[in-house]
């Protein structure tokens, strides 16, 4: 048991997480002394965890949006963004084409070249994925744990 001043400067300091996630702390806690893990171990496993998650979620968010020049246009040199077609959430177009590269060049008039592919665009990304220069640009240890988009 302790005693009322500890109780209330706990209280205090704990005061802006709610009661289930302290409840939810207790038993991490209770979990780590179980099976003697270190808390500073614990610590690391949770960054390099959040470095695994953002570093992919900023690539994938770059390359969707054009920022990460991947591919540049050949006709005006500006990056090009991949897109997914004729897929579940893509847009459709005759042909047999998965995806297209498009300019990213502003205003679209003055470019809109487009490159047009068999590949299925998460295909291509995952491939991207696997180039660990890349990966660590965006400070990645590790390939992402996860993949984008389903199976082929």
């Amino acid at each position: 048991m302790i005693n009322d001043d500890k109780y209330a400067m706990i209280a205090e300091r704990l005061s802006v997480f709610t009661f289930t996630n302290i409840q939810a702390f207790v038993q991490i806690l209770d979990t780590i002394e179980t099976f003697g893990i270190d808390i500073d171990d614990v610590k690391d496993y949770v960054r390099e965890s959040i470095n695994n998650f953002v570093g992919p979620a900023k690539l994938i968010r770059d390359i969707g949006n054009g920022t990460l020049a991947l591919k540049k246009c050949p006709e005006c040199g500006a990056p090009m963004k991949i897109q997914e077609v004729n897929t579940c959430g893509g847009t459709k177009i005759p042909g047999k084409w998965k995806s297209v590269w498009t300019c990213t060049r502003e205003p679209a008039a003055e470019c809109s070249h487009q490159i047009y592919n068999r590949t299925a665009g998460r295909v291509i990304v995952n491939e991207i994925l696997s180039n660990k220069k890349l990966l660590k640009n965006y400070k990645i240890t590790k390939r992402p744990p996860h993949q984008l988009g389903g199976q082929e």
